[in-house]
């Protein structure tokens, strides 16, 4: 099987893990939004962003770790995952000492309190949900994600729909989460002894140095890479308030989806990139060049989609009796979408070329960056201004992700092709602005001209094979 095909397949199965986790995020959070006020959805959302904020410091990276040094020592896996449960619990630990301070120091209601501790449930579960599946995709174990992801999601929802309509608790909502945790805590120990003998956990401080030594600049990089992209809804309700937070995260929601794109690239496209980049150039060179131009169409046709229709959109989702406020802030969006998933490309690409230094230092300053933009204007221009700040943000991140990547891949692949695609883009965001056209007719109109321009122009001729044979099945194995 060629890398590219088994990019294809891998990137097939965690389509379906990613979708099968956002989509019911996605649907819960708009029922949310739609059945209680911005204050309540704001309250709700901000805990949910709490518990992922101190999930940084319970996961510390170790899932990324533990997937990579599995997929290298795939002979090793029990006595890998040993050494590294030691110090995920430790970790763990301290997420639930430090977030049960901030629940208590950040809360001006019990509501806040009580929504806080259920998110810190959820946020312990997720993070031994995260460990082991991390096992599935260091064996290369695609599938077994797949379904316990749609285990665990499909509870959810479940669970969520039954609290929001039979009891209209939103704190039972926030308990499904943690519920749907567990599901998958359970279903995965009993996919992974198929494969891997279990061994019994002892406390082994040496165990604990050498996992935290490994996993300095990993856990450096997750932690401050995720920190960059949720500052802004944490700082947003320690600046303003609950309703501001609602209207923010109302768009939010719907960049859930889009980011399907870069959650696949992460998931199927780190493990085999790495060992390409070490293993076989021309194949990293080529996969990396197909994956990249693929992921640049797909992200500009839902940034004009997004930028064209924000109001139709918003109305669509949440009605238009409170979220009239959310409709600049989805235009200012659809850039930070873009950008955002590009960016996230040249991010992967850092790790695959092991410049994690440089990683990390790009996320301290967007991070840096991003308090000082946010004090600066989440005052004035609320909602609005976090999401502007955030456009800043990214484009200064972007900008330095592609500095240590253009020598060994940018300078390469530019050529008149790309100036092209670009000046379309911008066409497409100038004319749907002054002029537009039916919803559905414009949708299709965007995403056909888009698509046509990728495999009658963008692609080369090598590309276009590629992707036949490779990615549509077409053509001889």
């Amino acid at each position: 099987m060629s890398e590219i095909k088994k990019l294809r397949n891998n990137s097939l199965l965690s389509f379906l893990s990613i979708l099968s986790r956002l989509i019911p995020n996605f649907l819960i959070f708009l029922f949310v939004a739609r059945i209680y006020s911005p204050y309540e959805f704001g309250m709700f959302s901000y805990a949910h962003t709490l518990s992922n904020t101190f999930l940084l410091i319970a996961d510390f990276g170790f899932d990324v770790l533990l997937t990579t040094e599995i997929a290298k020592n795939k002979n090793r896996v029990s006595e890998i995952i040993s050494e590294f449960l030691t110090s995920k619990i430790v970790f763990v630990i301290v997420a639930i000492i430090s977030m049960s301070s901030f629940i208590f120091f950040k809360s001006n209601s019990s509501s806040e309190i009580i929504l806080g501790f259920v998110f810190l449930i959820y946020m312990v579960f997720n993070s031994f949900s995260n460990f082991l599946i991390s096992i599935f995709k260091g064996l290369e174990k695609f599938h077994y994600e797949t379904t316990v992801s749609i285990i665990m999601n499909l509870s959810l929802l479940l669970l969520s729909f039954i609290f929001i309509y039979a009891t209209k608790n939103i704190f039972l909502v926030g308990l499904s989460y943690g519920l749907s945790r567990l599901f998958a805590i359970v279903s995965s120990v009993k996919f992974i002894r198929k494969k891997v003998v279990l061994k019994f956990v002892k406390f082994n401080k040496n165990d604990l140095t050498i996992a935290f030594k490994k996993n300095i600049l990993f856990g450096s990089l997750v932690i401050l890479n995720n920190l960059l992209y949720q500052l802004d809804t944490l700082f947003l309700g320690i600046l303003k308030d609950n309703y501001n937070v609602g209207i923010y995260q109302s768009v939010k929601n719907l960049m859930f989806i889009p980011f399907i794109i870069p959650g696949i690239i992460y998931n199927s496209f780190l493990p085999t990139m790495s060992r390409l980049f070490k293993e076989n150039s021309y194949e990293w060179f080529s996969s990396t060049k197909l994956y990249f131009k693929l992921t640049l169409v797909l992200s500009m046709i839902i940034s004009v989609i997004c930028f064209s229709y924000s109001k139709e959109i918003i109305h669509f989702f949440y009605g238009n009796k409170y979220y009239n406020d959310s409709i600049i802030v989805l235009k200012i969006s659809a850039f930070v979408m873009l950008l955002r998933i590009v960016s996230d490309f040249f991010g992967v690409m850092l790790i695959t070329t092991e410049k994690f230094k440089k990683h990390i230092l790009t996320s301290a300053l967007g991070i840096i960056l991003s308090v000082f933009l946010f004090y600066m204007i989440i005052p004035k221009y609320n909602a609005f201004g976090t999401m502007l700040s955030y456009l800043i943000m990214i484009m200064v991140v972007l900008t330095m992700f592609i500095k240590p990547n253009y020598d060994i891949f940018i300078k390469k692949i530019l050529n008149i092709k790309f100036l092209i695609i670009i000046l379309y883009y911008l066409t497409m965001i100038f004319l749907f602005n002054y002029q537009k056209i039916n919803f559905i007719l414009g949708v299709a109109f965007i995403a056909i001209s888009f698509i046509l321009i990728l495999f009658f122009i963008f692609f080369d001729k090598i590309e276009l094979e590629l992707f036949k044979r490779n990615i549509l099945f077409l053509g001889k194995s």
